[in-house]
């Protein structure tokens, strides 16, 4: 009996240590970069990422996955960074995916890489921006990038309205 007490008190202990580290838990976000860490463009985006999410540092996770896409190109590679992604956080539950650049968002859209809840997809930097990159996805929203070459040629013009021709190299 003595020792029914010791376990019975040690499972009490166990099951509220559980259930207090669930409700302070941490909300996770995944951040999927379509190339790699280490790449200027990349990096400047985790930076950006980092400063917004740091005073925040006791509610959420931040965690990233690099696709490598402009060292490893070709559809076999991704498929099988899908695969991998997805295996690795098949029992994660992210509030939110950021997808980083055209190749993240496409293999979201995709759906090759599969999260545990189906999180809402934010994402950023995507060039040539069309509806069937996200024609798949329920919860999705983003930023693209657009080149607007007359109003840089118009501004350049008002900036330096003497020049003519481009400085000679």
């Amino acid at each position: 009996m003595k020792y029914f007490k010791y376990l019975l008190l040690i499972l009490l202990i166990t099951l509220f240590s559980i259930q207090k580290s669930q409700a302070e838990r941490k909300k996770k976000i995944l951040v999927l970069h379509s190339y790699h860490q280490g790449l200027e463009w990349t990096d400047n985006v985790s930076r950006g990422i980092e400063d917004i999410f740091s005073p925040l540092r006791s509610q959420y996770e931040v965690y990233y996955e690099y696709l490598d896409s402009k060292r490893n190109a070709g559809n076999a590679y991704l498929q099988q960074s899908a695969s991998f992604i997805s295996t690795k956080n098949s029992q994660e539950k992210y509030e939110i995916v950021i997808a980083v650049d055209n190749n993240a968002l496409k293999l979201l859209n995709s759906r090759q890489i599969t999260f545990l809840g189906s999180p809402p997809i934010v994402f950023c930097g995507i060039n040539n921006y069309d509806d069937s990159l996200i024609s798949e996805l329920d919860q999705v929203t983003g930023i693209v990038e657009t080149t607007d070459h007359f109003s840089t040629l118009d501004i350049m013009h008002k900036l330096h309205p003497d020049k003519k021709t481009s400085p000679s190299f």
